[in-house]
């Protein structure tokens, strides 16, 4: 049978490439949860400190969530777009440093299965977003499913996010080797997230590399690693880049440090576009599906290839005893089993064990590191707040945690009473009335002995004299000095007074004494 081909594309479309295009960057992984959305805003921010335009697609079509991380609220929906309703500067939604969000793209699921018309709108989109940006960054969803490949092939870079947990090693082999089966053409980087350290991401990225030389005749680069920080959960929650909310945290330091070395790698001009590269994933010499449809009707059943009925219990258990003979290694079995659960996945919706069951058997497993659970529960507490946009656990129930945690260490229950005073402080900034309020209510509670009033008073007049450049006083005080010291002035002349006197009566009587005497001289000489 001869197949029927019509063009996929009207002649409309662009003739020649602009001579300026942005340098495309597909942020990718093939396991959820390693931070692959994070490490595009802060990649994408950092590139904006550098004074490029950036401008972020979010591919991600299960949970598109870039507008959430950066607190941004969208308008519109690519949907709108695709239907020709608005244009491309429509969708735009300006975020933090300039960066550009095209938010929520789940109307592209799969590029391959839109109608001729919205893969046109799609493709001329992409081409005005070259011309418009310097780097456009591909945020795609997690795995290796049909929707994450389609956005990939056609970067100019492939940054594969990847953590320290095996398990995302494994998923990011499966990724890369279905890449290099549908021909993947750009440059293939890893960036370790979550590290405890340069030294330790690049032993992970040298272990990566290896496997997929040796089992995939392919090559990645190292970019760089992004270190496990606290300030980057803190961040997440607070909807702000950890770049611009903590500068100098060492997660800051290294997006800083990755938007250098992705400059670099970009020194010169793309070669390709990506928006031309998209065209030609659907060539010009595929099959319209109707025209197809209806020669398959005319085709006589005689001739239709029969298919060989899968015995699926057998397949099964050759299956298992590939595994349990140690045949294979943990990279290809991955590769094997990940798409028979994303197929399962697709047809019935929903898993095909117990996720429950398989998350706590995770998480008890002995070589599993502190850091890692921590990470999956924030990791889950995320999710929930994403899912139901409320946090996990209410106010209560978070002080109740922390207060709970520390009821046995007396210093450390005051330091953590301490801490959330200054949170308070620095939040709303109490008033002097209020500060005071708290205070006699502190001075009033049982237990309160004199020495501590002493010393609360000593600490103010200290304050007061830190601020105010004298000491304190009051009116009455003052007054009271005045006095002491006049009636003291007064007292001193008194009694120099009294002194003068007596000299004067002393010499006074001296005086009389020698008159008496002269006199009776006189006497005597008559």
């Amino acid at each position: 049978m001869q197949t029927t081909v019509t063009p996929i594309f009207s002649d409309g479309a662009l003739a020649q490439p602009p001579a300026r295009r942005a340098h495309v960057i597909a942020i990718t992984g093939g396991k959820g949860g390693v931070g692959k959305t994070s490490v595009s805003a802060n990649l994408a921010v950092s590139l904006a400190l550098r004074g490029k335009r950036v401008c972020i697609f979010d591919a991600d079509t299960g949970l598109a969530n870039i507008n959430i991380l950066l607190g941004l609220q969208p308008r519109n929906t690519l949907q709108q777009f695709l239907d020709g309703g608005l244009s491309i500067e429509d969708l735009l939604v300006e975020g933090p440093r300039g960066v550009c969000i095209v938010p929520g793209a789940s109307g592209v699921a799969d590029y391959a299965d839109l109608d001729r018309s919205r893969q046109q709108a799609l493709v001329n989109g992409f081409s005005q977003l070259e011309r418009q940006f310097d780097y456009l960054l591909i945020d795609t969803a997690a795995g290796i499913g049909k929707s994450v490949v389609e956005f990939v092939l056609p970067a100019e870079h492939a940054v594969l996010v990847v953590s320290p947990d095996p398990t995302s090693l494994t998923d990011s082999f499966a990724l890369a080797r279905v890449l290099k089966r549908n021909g993947y053409g750009g440059r293939l980087h890893v960036v370790v997230n979550n590290s405890e350290g340069e030294d330790a991401a690049r032993k992970v990225c040298q272990r990566f590399s290896q496997a997929v030389e040796k089992y995939l005749q392919a090559s990645v680069e190292w970019l760089g690693h992004v270190a496990s920080d606290r300030a980057v959960v803190s961040s997440i929650r607070l909807q702000h880049p950890v770049v611009l909310a903590q500068p100098e945290a060492p997660a800051s330091r290294c997006f800083s440090a990755l938007a250098a070395a992705m400059e670099e790698l970009c020194a010169t001009e793309p070669t390709t576009s990506f928006g031309e590269h998209l065209r030609a994933q659907v060539p010009e010499t595929g099959v319209d599906p109707a025209r197809a449809a209806m020669e398959l009707l005319k085709t006589p059943e005689s001739e239709l290839p029969m298919a060989r009925p899968a015995n699926l219990a057998e397949l099964n258990r050759q299956f298992v005893d590939c595994i349990q003979g140690a045949k294979g290694s943990p990279e290809e079995l991955v590769a094997a089993i990940k798409p028979i659960i994303d197929a399962f996945v697709a047809r019935f919706q929903c898993f095909p064990i117990d996720m429950r069951e398989a998350i706590y058997r995770y998480l008890e497993m002995a070589d599993l590191p502190d850091q890692e659970i921590r990470n999956q529960v924030m990791l889950l507490e995320q999710l929930y707040e994403r899912r139901y946009q409320r946090p996990l656990m209410d106010k209560e129930d978070s002080l109740f945690r922390l207060l709970n945690q520390v009821r046995h260490s007396e210093p450390e229950f005051a330091d953590a009473i301490s801490r959330l005073q200054r949170n308070y402080e620095r939040q709303f900034s109490p008033g002097p009335q209020e500060a005071l309020g708290w205070l006699m209510h502190r001075l009033r509670q049982p237990g309160v002995r004199e020495d501590d009033f002493v010393d609360c008073i000593e600490t103010l007049r200290h304050a007061f004299a830190e601020n105010f450049g004298r000491n304190y006083t009051v009116p009455d005080l003052e007054l009271r000095a005045k006095a002491s010291e006049l009636i003291g002035g007064i007292l001193e002349r008194e009694t120099s007074r009294q002194a003068t006197l007596a000299v004067i009566a002393s010499e006074i009587e001296q005086s009389s004494s020698a008159q008496e005497r002269l006199q009776q001289f006189l006497d005597e000489l008559e």
